[in-house]
């Protein structure tokens, strides 16, 4: 795929060429010009009708885990997540021991791989909150999730963007059930606390209730909120994805 060069960009189709725009500005892609038909048919087109159900399926299971994780995600992810997730949801379904080749399914893959995935590559959790993680536990039989972090100064250990005042530390977990695309999901929050602040906080312990003994896929995420007070009311930084979302840990 070509970028468009020069003093006018265009966008359409002339010929097979097609002319289009994009977030990494524009480009320029030749039509295939394969009958989709016989992509459909074809034998020699075997592996590429295998590969697209399996992508298919990938893309099913992001939607249904970003739907889960909606109230977080929606302020705590960049532009590509989509993207990136389903990039490491294809590695997840290749991980799929049970099923051959077009018939493999993320739900019967290695979920764990999803372990400290960034939802906000322009906002790592790490270089967000440089507190430290002590602990982050999924009790499968009991259904709670526990994340702890270390006492620490937010001024110094917060990475907060231009405006903000106060932050808050979230934590969210579920059991997300990809075949029936269900899900329970329970998100908790501190307060909001100062960011200019030198005062050390306490640590920090956040619990999450699931399901007891559930025998679907567990899922914890951690994120930083960021929010700025004016006139008494606090309102969500999200401008420009600035705050810090990502997964944790996950228990199958």
């Amino acid at each position: 795929m070509a970028k468009q060069r020069g003093a006018f960009q265009a966008q359409g189709s002339i010929g097979d060429v097609n002319f289009f725009k994009t977030q990494d500005g524009f480009l320029i892609r030749q039509h295939t010009g394969i009958d989709p038909q016989r992509i459909k048919t074809d034998p020699k087109f075997k592996r590429t009708r295998e590969n697209g159900v399996e992508f298919g399926n990938a893309a099913r299971a992001g939607k249904i885990i970003r739907d889960a994780f909606s109230s977080v995600f929606d302020s705590g992810s960049d532009n590509r997540v989509i993207s990136r997730l389903v990039k490491e949801l294809m590695g997840v379904l290749r991980s799929d021991t049970v099923h051959p080749r077009g018939k493999r399914t993320v739900a019967d893959g290695d979920l764990t791989l999803l372990e400290n995935f960034e939802c906000n590559n322009t906002a790592p959790f790490a270089a967000t909150c440089k507190a430290l993680v002590t602990s982050a536990l999924i009790d499968r039989v009991t259904g709670k999730t526990t994340l702890s972090l270390e006492s620490f100064i937010p001024e110094k250990m917060i990475q907060a963007p231009p405006g903000a005042t106060h932050f808050k530390v979230v934590v969210a977990a579920a059991a997300i059930d990809l075949v029936n695309e269900t899900q329970t999901v329970d998100v908790q929050a501190t307060p909001q606390i100062l960011w200019d602040s030198a005062t050390p906080l306490a640590p920090i312990t956040l619990s999450n209730t699931l399901p007891a003994a559930s025998t679907l896929p567990l899922f914890l995420l951690a994120g930083i909120e960021f929010y700025q007070s004016l006139n008494g009311h606090a309102y969500v930084l999200n401008t420009g994805a600035v705050n810090a979302l990502k997964i944790v840990k996950v228990s199958m």
